[in-house]
Formats: structure tokens, sequence, C-alpha cells
């Protein structure tokens, strides 16, 4: 099982940034044996989530910014989601 973290999750689903070794690797490992955890997820949603306001502070752009936030949303239901547990703090903190 790999667990992917923000960065590498980041690089993977923004084609503009990603390496063509990275997409070839991910490509050739089954999806059931790749995953990410709920902190990847918020942390990405909250950098979505901030687009989107500030798109709406200036009022501009907001469509492009909600269609990111929607994209993202989708992409990330492709991957099985691990929880934070009491021992994932533990091993944090």
């Amino acid at each position: 099982m790999y667990l992917l973290d923000t960065d590498i999750t980041s690089n993977l689903l923004a084609p503009r940034r990603s390496s063509s070794s990275l997409r070839i690797r991910i490509r050739s490992t089954p999806m059931d044996e790749i995953c990410i955890s709920i902190v990847t997820v918020e942390e990405m949603l909250r950098g979505a989530l901030d687009e989107v306001r500030r798109a709406q502070a200036r009022s501009r752009d907001i469509v492009n910014a909600y269609a990111f936030l929607h994209r993202l949303y989708n992409d990330l239901h492709r991957f099985a989601i691990t929880p934070y547990t009491r021992s994932e703090e533990r091993r944090v903190g």
C-alpha cells in the first residue's frame, strides 16, 4: 500500500506540474494499492476553498475557482482515504 503525501497528490492532480515518471509510476500501480490521508484531503480542500474566498473578494474568476474546487473534489474520490486516528495523532504529535 502506498500512502501519497499532499505534495505528491497535488503534483499528480495538476498535469502541468507532475512529472511523467510520477504519472507512469502511479498508473502502473493498482488504485486499490494507493491511498491518501484525510489530512491530505483537508489540506487540499483548504487551499481550494482559499482560492474561492480570494476570488469572491476580488469579484472575479469565481466560476473558475468553483470549477477548480469541483474538479478537486471529484479527483480526491478516486483514492482510498485513510482516517486520522488516535494512533496517528500519537505518531505525529
